[in-house]
């Protein structure tokens, strides 16, 4: 039970956490009658109290593939130990993964170091990450158990990485539920207007990213070809 929480949702909660064993089982293993299901929200809201969920995957991976400039795709396969403590500064946290070379099957490491002392820094983000999955991964395929961003498929009732096409459904309806928000901002506050998102897909962060350093650094190369990794500056 939890204070000032409906006594009947930390029922069926506990319940379907028992069911799937801290997973969202399958409807049909649910005792829950439709509209009483309807009331608490359904199953994606009920899934949201034991792990992550498809509906706010996309946030965590918006935030950390914004700090890091990586590649979704590379980022979408990030390990459960992609941290490791800065040689140098106890603050920091060394993030790495893998980045596919064009044409080869060989990966280049990449990596880059954050400051933990910032709320919203990637390793704090990846920190939360790792426990709202917790269930997820002891459920996983045995090749995904180790990656970081999972997700129960409802159509296959299989745990695994997450589908690049969830992924991009997730950050479109993601852009919607934003600006929902920003146009509550507006009337409520038009003097501080502000602007909404537009339309983008997460491809297009690394090429954003390294655009604004280019910007803030007055056409330093060298400062974007850092942050992309890139092997050569041309």
């Amino acid at each position: 039970a939890v204070d000032g929480v409906d006594a009947q949702l930390c029922r069926f909660v506990r319940a379907i956490a028992k069911a799937g064993n801290g997973v969202m089982p399958a409807a049909k293993e649910i005792a829950i009658g439709g509209s009483t299901l309807n009331r608490l929200g359904g199953l994606r809201m009920l899934a949201g109290y034991l792990h992550l969920t498809a509906e706010h995957l996309p946030a965590f991976f918006l935030a950390i593939a914004i700090q890091t400039a990586g590649n979704p795709d590379a980022l979408r396969r990030l390990r459960r130990d992609c941290q490791s403590p800065h040689p140098l500064d106890e603050h920091r946290v060394m993030i790495d993964w893998g980045k596919p070379r064009a044409g080869v099957k060989v990966k280049r490491a990449q990596r880059r170091s954050f400051d933990r002392r910032r709320p919203y820094a990637a390793p704090n983000l990846i920190d939360r990450l790792i426990e709202m999955t917790a269930p997820l991964a002891a459920q996983a395929r045995p090749q995904d158990h180790d990656l970081l961003f999972l997700t129960k498929s409802e159509k296959t009732n299989c745990v695994g990485l997450v589908p690049m096409e969830t992924l991009g459904n997730g950050v479109k309806r993601f852009i919607v539920r934003a600006n929902a928000r920003i146009v509550i901002w507006n009337r409520a506050a038009p003097e501080r207007r502000r602007e909404p998102l537009p339309d983008f897909a997460a491809a297009f962060l690394r090429g954003s990213a390294a655009t604004q350093v280019y910007t803030a650094s007055q056409g330093d190369l060298i400062a974007a070809q850092a942050l992309l990794n890139h092997a050569r500056i041309d």
